[in-house]
C-alpha cells in the first residue's frame, strides 16, 4: 500500500508504539482487501460493533486502555452496538446477579468508551444509519462502521 509521508512516519514510530501498531494493523488491513492507498473517512461519524464488557475480554479492555494513553483516539465521534442488557426489560433477582457478573466490565468500558469518542451516552445501536441515531451518512461518504447491516446499507 502506497503511504503519504504523514501516514509512513507514524508507520515508523514518530508518534509512538502504539500508533505505529495501529498504522501497521491498518496497512495489513488493506493490503489484505487490495487496496492501493488510504482514503479520508468522509462520514460524519464512526460506527463500532463491540458494546459489552464481558470479563473474559481483558485483552481488549487492555489495549482500549493502551490507545487511550498513546492518544490514539479517533478523531470522529462514534456509535456502538446496543448494550448486552436493556434495563426496561424485568428481571428477577437470579437474572440481575448473573448479569452483574457476566458484564461485570461494562461500566468500565463504557468509559473507555467514552474516553475513545463515543457520540453520546444513548449512542447504543445495531443502526447506526437511523435518521434518530444521526449517523446518516450523505451519498458517496467513504465510512468507517463495523456493522454488518450498516455495511449492507452503505
Amino acid at each position: 500500500m502506497k503511504l503519504d509521508e504523514k501516514q509512513q512516519a507514524i508507520l515508523n514510530g514518530s508518534e509512538g508504539e502504539i500508533k505505529a501498531k495501529v498504522m501497521k494493523t491498518l496497512v495489513m488491513y488493506g493490503d489484505a482487501f487490495g487496496a492501493e492507498k488510504m482514503v479520508p473517512v468522509t462520514g460524519k461519524y464512526n460506527h463500532l460493533v463491540t458494546s459489552f464488557g464481558l470479563s473474559v475480554m481483558s485483552e481488549m479492555y487492555s489495549l482500549m486502555d493502551k490507545l487511550i494513553a498513546a492518544g490514539a483516539v479517533s478523531e470522529q465521534k462514534f456509535s456502538v452496538d446496543p448494550r448486552p442488557i436493556d434495563k426496561n426489560i424485568p428481571t428477577n433477582l437470579m437474572q440481575k446477579l448473573f448479569f452483574k457478573i457476566m458484564y461485570s466490565k461494562q461500566e468500565s468500558y463504557e468509559n473507555q468508551l467514552n474516553k475513545l469518542g463515543l457520540m453520546d451516552k444513548n449512542a447504543f445501536t445495531c443502526a447506526c444509519y437511523f435518521d434518530e441515531v444521526g449517523n446518516k451518512p450523505q451519498k458517496g461518504d467513504v465510512l468507517s462502521w463495523a456493522e454488518s447491516s450498516a455495511v449492507v446499507y452503505a
